[in-house]
């Protein structure tokens, strides 16, 4: 049997050496990082110091630039100058407004459907009525028109109107014709007997007694061709859900022209500006209406 005659404090002290080492290493590594963490610092500081310096000159000679253009654009002659050329650069950009508003509906536009005409108007700030005239030939046509259009996710309504029914259908019988045979709307009853069934005919091929260019059809005429025999002009009225008012030039052109600040008398040309005409145009001395507009 082994006895341990040491007291149970010598482990312990031991143990405690150890951590006050431990705790004296620490110190000196965070005195470390925090010397490092100062002067990395300092060194941020100042460079940004330098840096604010730098610009500083820069800064304040664009302000004063910037204080100088704001009071120039205030002047009543410039506003009413800025004013005109932003509703001119407006129109310019509204020109192309219809034509992509006839590129996009092109592509609703069923095959079918031969358009002779298309036109749109704004009826809102938001909306455009759009009007499309053409041909088409079958009551299925017309109907898969409207099916076709409504597709546009900007379609509000579509309308139509102008289609003349003309396929044949199964009359009723009657005492000339006992077997219903099919015909047109416009068309009388075909007789049963022969000779009133060949003289019928007849009379249809007698009505056409030469050429007669319904629809515009050949003809030099350089007109838009109208509907063929058969075929009906279908007239189709959309809303759509886009604005194409133009901006109001009455609200900016003119706005600034009694003013006599910039020269120039109260509505009449600005100083500098000469009020007769262009060399070349009018006149009385050499190559007088030379570049004039024809």
């Amino acid at each position: 049997m082994k006895l341990n005659l040491l007291p149970a404090t010598v482990s312990k002290g031991r143990q405690s050496k150890t951590a006050w080492i431990a705790s004296i290493f620490i110190i000196f590594v965070g005195i470390g990082i925090g010397l490092v963490l100062t002067l990395s610092s300092a060194a941020a500081l100042k460079q940004a110091q330098e840096d604010y310096q730098a610009s500083k000159g820069p800064a304040e000679a664009a302000l004063k630039e910037s204080q100088k253009a704001d009071a120039f654009m205030a002047l009543p002659e410039v506003a009413a100058l800025m004013k005109n050329v932003s509703l001119a650069q407006a129109m310019i950009a509204h020109n192309d407004k219809y034509p992509d508003l006839y590129n996009s509906l092109r592509g609703y536009v069923p095959p079918f459907f031969r358009l002779t005409s298309m036109s749109a108007s704004p009826s809102s700030d938001t909306q455009t009525s759009v009007t499309l005239t053409g041909t088409l030939d079958s009551y299925q046509q017309y109907a898969d028109l409207m099916l076709a259009l409504m597709r546009n996710p900007e379609a509000v309504s579509v309308a139509r109107s102008g289609y003349t029914a003309d396929e044949k259908f199964v009359p009723q019988i009657t005492e000339a014709d006992q077997l219903g045979r099919p015909r047109r709307p416009d068309e009388a009853p075909i007789p049963d007997d022969p000779l009133q069934r060949l003289a019928f005919f007849e009379a249809q091929g007698a009505q056409q007694s030469g050429f007669t260019g319904v629809g515009n059809f050949g003809t030099p005429d350089p007109d838009t061709r109208g509907a063929m025999p058969g075929e009906s002009l279908v007239t189709v009225s959309l809303i759509l859900n886009r604005g194409m008012q133009t901006p109001n030039p009455a609200a900016t052109i003119g706005s600034g022209g009694g003013t006599t600040g910039g020269g120039g008398a109260p509505n009449g040309p600005p100083r500098g500006i000469p009020t007769g005409p262009p060399p070349g145009v009018g006149g009385s001395g050499p190559g007088a209406g030379r570049g004039a507009p024809r």
